[in-house]
């Protein structure tokens, strides 16, 4: 059954449009998606990759344009925004600063679900294995370790208050980018989901007026500062993905 249910996910995956000119952003599917330790099909979903910087052909036609059709341009090196090869990497154990958005999810479900049964860095980087992974925007972010909008407004030379093209390139990313995530949310069907990422958690509530608030779960990115910050809530970004697996635990019993 298991087999199945990946063979056939592949081949609906390779389905959606997107992802035949787009195949490496397809989502990641840990081998252990659908028998992990909650019993629950968890879906982690990110905010985009980066690239270094675009490449010098790169411009904002083509960005609000040409790499949404069938032969998108490289807007730099390939491997910068490939999303099963990134997950890879991390869970060989290559280390980087921008892994914090995979490694602490491991760390605390092994905290919270598997209560510290794990204490190499190889057994908890294989954690990764219990969950799906994408990421919601679909375009990297095009300077590296700032966020899509940001990189927008310093790519076409513009400001939070003026920021014409920068919006029209965003307001198409977001739409588009929405329809691939329900796209992967129909196929994978998860049974919950957990944004790591406010900015595609709001980009994700604009688009989705009406959503299973037991289902979606939001926190920060692993590399805010927010994570070890408490927040107006009172609680860090990290403590509210402690909370959010500990619910999982006591809905599992």
């Amino acid at each position: 059954m298991e087999n199945t249910f990946f063979e056939n996910a592949e081949k609906e995956l390779d389905g959606i449009k997107f992802y035949q000119s787009h195949p490496t952003l397809k989502p990641f599917i840990g081998k252990n998606y659908l028998s992990n330790e909650l019993g629950m099909k968890i879906l982690l979903v990110g905010e985009s990759h980066y690239v270094e910087e675009p490449l010098p052909e790169i411009t904002s036609d083509s960005l609000l344009s040409d790499w949404w059709g069938d032969t998108p341009p490289l807007i730099n090196d390939i491997s910068w925004y490939t999303t099963r090869g990134t997950i890879g990497n991390f869970m060989s154990g290559k280390s980087g600063a921008a892994y914090a958005l995979f490694r602490e999810p491991c760390k605390i479900y092994n905290q919270c679900v598997l209560n510290g049964k794990y204490q190499k860095w190889q057994d908890v980087y294989s954690i990764y294995d219990s969950f799906a992974y994408m990421n919601y925007f679909q375009m990297p972010a095009l300077y590296k370790r700032i966020s899509l909008w940001n990189s927008l407004l310093k790519f076409n030379e513009e400001t939070n208050k003026v920021h014409p093209l920068s919006l029209k390139i965003w307001n198409k990313t977001e739409d588009l980018s929405n329809d691939v995530f329900l796209s992967v949310v129909e196929i994978l069907k998860p049974d919950k989901i957990i944004f790591l990422s406010t900015e595609a958690y709001n980009a994700f509530v604009r688009q989705n007026k009406d959503y299973n608030e037991t289902k979606i779960f939001a926190t920060v990115h692993p590399t805010c500062a927010w994570w070890n910050r408490k927040m107006k809530d009172g609680l860090s970004g990290k403590e509210r993905l402690v909370e959010c697996f500990n619910t999982f635990v006591s809905e599992r019993k």
